[in-house]
This record gives structure tokens, C-alpha cells and sequence, in this order.
């Protein structure tokens, strides 16, 4: 009976091995429009008294840099004003299920939006990267995602065709949700993880 037992465990470790790396592959953000909140959700409207520089809280949410050249919370506007290519870190009190913004495209420039989220505000743990869109000069619109788990930082990434480029953000929605329900590959990993330490400690109870 002992030599059967290394093949078990080859196997076994195979099978968690091919699970872990398929949930891993798999995509966890999607595209939302507006229409996808509840209408209870937290909204930063960027509304200060005077104008200021990042980092800016509103409402649990944390703007807290932005890697491009410029970006400011204008008073006069009430909205976020970023200019060149970059990226807008924002980090969140409690942990997220989607969130998303209404944009203004630079005048005479093209804007391509795109989002990653984790699920630590370290940056190290990714969701995944989603394309938002590439959107033509001076047009508006919303953008947003939504996550199969929670996100505590989200990193928006802007890219300007047209070097220094300014552009603006108001609006920005996040709304958080219940644990999500774990997907079939991770449920399977868990039973084949559980059942291999259930027979694992029944050998050993029969010795």
C-alpha cells in the first residue's frame, strides 16, 4: 500500500496546481456602465473651498497621486484636473465592488482609459486590468468596473495622445458589495484541497 502513496500525492499536487493557476488566469474585472449602481452608492464630487493638490479624501475615498505632470482639485469647477499621461492611485477605507467616473476628453487631444485593481492598497495583490476606452478629443462620458472580489485600490491609467494634454474627472462613484461567491474553480480547489488533508490524516490515524 505504501507505493501507491507517492502517486497520490503527485497527483494531488498536480490537480491544486492547474486550479491555482487557472483561477489566477481568470479575468475578475468587467465593464459598467452608471446604470450599474444601486443609487446608494458613495460619490466624491471633488467640492472644495480652494483649490488644492493631491492627496484629497472625500467620503472614504483617497485620491492619492496622479504620475503625470499635472493635477489638481479645482475649486471654481469642482472637478479633477489632470494633465499628460499617468496614473490616478486611489485607495479605498473599506473595501469596494465597482467604481467608476464621468470624464471630459482633452480639446483637440484623444484619451485611451484603462483600470487596475487589487485587493491590498500595497499594489501587490492585482484583480486584474481592465480597458476602459479610447475616446476622441473634447468627448464626455462615464466609464467604470466592477470586480468578482473586493478591491481596496484601483489604479486608473490615462494615456494622451497630445503630449500636456489637460482633461478632467467629476463624479467618481464606488460602492461596496458582499463577499462575492467563490467561482467554481476556486470551490473545486477547496474540496480537492480538503479531501487530500481528510485522507492524509486518515492514514495516519490507521497506522
Amino acid at each position: 500500500m505504501a507505493n501507491h502513496r507517492p502517486p497520490f500525492r503527485v497527483l494531488c499536487f498536480t490537480v491544486l496546481m492547474v486550479l491555482i493557476a487557472a483561477s489566477r488566469a481568470h479575468a475578475t474585472l468587467i465593464p459598467i456602465t452608471s446604470a450599474s449602481f444601486s443609487g446608494s452608492e458613495s460619490v466624491a464630487d471633488f467640492t472644495v473651498a480652494t483649490s488644492q493638490s493631491l492627496p484629497y479624501s472625500e467620503d472614504g475615498a483617497t485620491f492619492v497621486s496622479y504620475s503625470g505632470p499635472v493635477s489638481s482639485v479645482l475649486s471654481f469647477n469642482n472637478f479633477l484636473f489632470m494633465a499628460g499621461s499617468g496614473t490616478l492611485r486611489i485607495d479605498f477605507s473599506v473595501p469596494q465592488i465597482r467604481a467608476g467616473f464621468f470624464f471630459g476628453a482633452p480639446i483637440g487631444s484623444g484619451i485611451t482609459i484603462s483600470a487596475q485593481a487589487f485587493s491590498d492598497l500595497a499594489g501587490t495583490q492585482s484583480l486584474g486590468t481592465i480597458g476602459l476606452g479610447s475616446f476622441a478629443a473634447n468627448q464626455t462620458g462615464f466609464v467604470g468596473f466592477e470586480a468578482d472580489a473586493l478591491l481596496s485600490r484601483a489604479d486608473i491609467s490615462f494615456a494622451v495622445s497630445g503630449g500636456l494634454a489637460s482633461f478632467r474627472i467629476d463624479d467618481f462613484r464606488f460602492e461596496p458589495g458582499a463577499t462575492p461567491v467563490p467561482e467554481p474553480g476556486t470551490l473545486l480547489l477547496t474540496l480537492v484541497g480538503g479531501g487530500w488533508l481528510a485522507a492524509r490524516h486518515a492514514r495516519r490515524q490507521r497506522r
